[in-house]
Protein backbone atom coordinates (compact mmCIF):
# COMPACT_ATOMS: atom_id res chain seq x y z
CA UNK A 1 0.00 0.00 0.00
CA UNK A 2 1.56 3.73 -0.67
CA UNK A 3 0.32 6.36 1.34
CA UNK A 4 0.36 10.28 -0.34
CA UNK A 5 -1.16 13.06 1.13
CA UNK A 6 -3.05 10.82 4.08
CA UNK A 7 -4.69 8.51 1.25
CA UNK A 8 -3.98 5.19 1.04
CA UNK A 9 -3.58 3.45 -2.30
CA UNK A 10 -3.85 0.17 -3.22
CA UNK A 11 -1.16 -1.39 -6.09
CA UNK A 12 -3.51 -1.85 -8.56
CA UNK A 13 -4.62 1.89 -8.03
CA UNK A 14 -1.42 3.43 -8.59
CA UNK A 15 -0.96 1.32 -11.86
CA UNK A 16 -4.00 2.81 -13.22
CA UNK A 17 -2.94 5.92 -12.04
CA UNK A 18 0.19 5.59 -13.72
CA UNK A 19 -1.59 3.80 -17.02
CA UNK A 20 -3.91 7.20 -17.25
CA UNK A 21 -1.46 9.25 -16.69
CA UNK A 22 0.25 7.79 -19.37
CA UNK A 23 -2.43 7.99 -21.77
CA UNK A 24 -3.34 11.40 -21.19
CA UNK A 25 0.50 12.22 -21.76
CA UNK A 26 0.08 10.55 -25.09
CA UNK A 27 -3.32 12.46 -26.04
CA UNK A 28 -1.73 15.70 -25.31
CA UNK A 29 1.40 15.04 -27.51
CA UNK A 30 -0.98 14.23 -30.14
CA UNK A 31 -2.52 17.42 -30.06
CA UNK A 32 0.66 19.20 -29.52
CA UNK A 33 1.95 17.52 -32.54
CA UNK A 34 -1.48 18.23 -34.41
CA UNK A 35 -1.31 21.49 -33.71
CA UNK A 36 2.24 22.09 -35.00
CA UNK A 37 1.41 20.59 -38.35
CA UNK A 38 -1.43 22.23 -38.59
CA UNK A 39 0.50 25.58 -37.74
CA UNK A 40 3.35 24.67 -40.74
CA UNK A 41 0.56 23.52 -42.80
CA UNK A 42 -0.78 27.49 -42.40
CA UNK A 43 2.33 28.92 -42.91
CA UNK A 44 2.81 26.87 -46.31
CA UNK A 45 -0.12 27.57 -47.28
CA UNK A 46 0.00 31.65 -47.11
CA UNK A 47 3.54 30.93 -48.48
CA UNK A 48 4.62 31.80 -52.06
CA UNK A 49 7.41 28.80 -52.18
CA UNK A 50 5.77 26.10 -52.65
CA UNK A 51 8.52 23.64 -51.45
CA UNK A 52 8.25 22.77 -47.59
CA UNK A 53 9.82 23.89 -44.54
CA UNK A 54 12.95 24.32 -45.12
CA UNK A 55 12.14 27.02 -48.49
CA UNK A 56 10.01 29.03 -46.04
CA UNK A 57 13.12 29.26 -43.46
CA UNK A 58 15.96 29.79 -46.40
CA UNK A 59 13.71 32.92 -47.67
CA UNK A 60 13.64 34.08 -44.13
CA UNK A 61 17.10 33.37 -43.40
CA UNK A 62 20.01 33.83 -46.13
CA UNK A 63 22.63 32.01 -43.99
CA UNK A 64 20.83 29.37 -43.66
CA UNK A 65 19.73 29.85 -47.49
CA UNK A 66 23.30 29.44 -48.36
CA UNK A 67 24.07 26.62 -46.38
CA UNK A 68 20.92 24.62 -47.09
CA UNK A 69 21.21 25.18 -50.87
CA UNK A 70 24.82 24.08 -50.48
CA UNK A 71 24.38 20.96 -48.58
CA UNK A 72 21.55 20.21 -51.15
CA UNK A 73 23.24 20.39 -54.35
CA UNK A 74 26.79 18.76 -53.38
CA UNK A 75 25.24 16.49 -50.32
CA UNK A 76 25.21 12.92 -51.69
CA UNK A 77 21.97 11.00 -51.25
CA UNK A 78 22.06 7.53 -50.28
CA UNK A 79 19.22 5.09 -49.93
CA UNK A 80 18.06 4.52 -46.07
CA UNK A 81 18.55 0.79 -45.44
CA UNK A 82 17.50 -1.84 -43.13
CA UNK A 83 20.07 -4.40 -41.93
CA UNK A 84 17.61 -5.95 -39.15
CA UNK A 85 16.91 -8.97 -40.95
CA UNK A 86 20.54 -9.12 -40.77
CA UNK A 87 23.63 -8.42 -43.12
CA UNK A 88 22.24 -11.34 -45.74
CA UNK A 89 19.18 -9.73 -45.98
CA UNK A 90 19.67 -6.28 -46.44
CA UNK A 91 16.26 -3.81 -47.28
CA UNK A 92 15.56 -1.11 -48.62
CA UNK A 93 14.11 0.70 -45.28
CA UNK A 94 11.67 2.90 -47.11
CA UNK A 95 10.13 0.48 -49.53
CA UNK A 96 11.18 -2.83 -47.92
CA UNK A 97 12.71 -4.37 -51.27
CA UNK A 98 15.86 -6.59 -51.02
CA UNK A 99 18.73 -4.80 -51.82
CA UNK A 100 20.34 -6.53 -54.69
CA UNK A 101 23.15 -5.61 -57.29
CA UNK A 102 20.86 -4.95 -59.73
CA UNK A 103 18.95 -2.12 -57.81
CA UNK A 104 22.50 -0.60 -56.02
CA UNK A 105 23.24 -0.39 -60.00
CA UNK A 106 20.24 1.58 -60.92
CA UNK A 107 19.97 3.49 -57.68
CA UNK A 108 23.95 4.68 -58.36
CA UNK A 109 22.75 5.39 -62.38
CA UNK A 110 20.16 7.92 -61.17
CA UNK A 111 22.04 9.26 -58.11
CA UNK A 112 25.10 9.86 -60.43
CA UNK A 113 23.18 11.47 -63.09
CA UNK A 114 21.44 13.49 -60.56
CA UNK A 115 24.73 14.77 -58.42
CA UNK A 116 26.04 16.36 -61.99
CA UNK A 117 22.71 18.09 -62.55
CA UNK A 118 22.59 19.79 -59.14
CA UNK A 119 26.23 20.89 -59.30
CA UNK A 120 25.42 22.32 -62.33
CA UNK A 121 22.50 24.06 -61.50
CA UNK A 122 24.15 25.28 -58.46
CA UNK A 123 26.73 26.81 -60.13
CA UNK A 124 24.77 27.97 -62.84
CA UNK A 125 22.73 29.76 -60.56
CA UNK A 126 25.23 31.34 -58.36
CA UNK A 127 26.90 32.72 -61.15
CA UNK A 128 23.60 34.51 -62.38
CA UNK A 129 23.60 36.19 -58.80
CA UNK A 130 20.42 33.65 -57.99
CA UNK A 131 19.65 34.37 -54.40
CA UNK A 132 20.32 31.13 -52.21
CA UNK A 133 17.28 30.54 -51.09
CA UNK A 134 15.44 31.09 -54.44
CA UNK A 135 18.52 28.48 -55.86
CA UNK A 136 17.38 26.17 -52.93
CA UNK A 137 13.82 25.85 -54.37
CA UNK A 138 15.17 25.21 -58.06
CA UNK A 139 17.26 22.17 -56.08
CA UNK A 140 13.92 21.30 -54.58
CA UNK A 141 12.05 21.87 -57.84
CA UNK A 142 14.65 19.80 -60.03
CA UNK A 143 14.94 16.73 -57.38
CA UNK A 144 10.89 16.66 -56.74
CA UNK A 145 11.06 15.65 -60.96
CA UNK A 146 13.35 12.40 -60.33
CA UNK A 147 11.74 8.96 -60.12
CA UNK A 148 9.62 8.09 -57.58
CA UNK A 149 11.18 5.11 -56.53
CA UNK A 150 14.50 7.45 -56.29
CA UNK A 151 12.67 9.66 -54.14
CA UNK A 152 11.56 6.77 -51.89
CA UNK A 153 14.96 5.37 -51.38
CA UNK A 154 16.57 8.26 -50.22
CA UNK A 155 13.19 9.46 -47.92
CA UNK A 156 12.98 12.91 -50.34
CA UNK A 157 9.43 13.64 -48.21
CA UNK A 158 11.76 14.11 -45.12
CA UNK A 159 15.32 15.32 -46.68
CA UNK A 160 12.46 18.41 -48.11
CA UNK A 161 10.85 19.25 -45.23
CA UNK A 162 8.04 18.16 -46.15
Amino acid sequence: MIIQQSKAYTSSQVVHFVDLKKEISTGVSAVLSSFTRAAQAKELSKSPYNYGMFSIIAHKHPVIAEQTAYGYAYGMEQPLVDYSHGVNDVRYTMTGEAVTPESTAWFNQISDRVQTEKFTLYESEKAKGTSAADILDKIISFMDQQPEKYLQLVNWQQLSGR
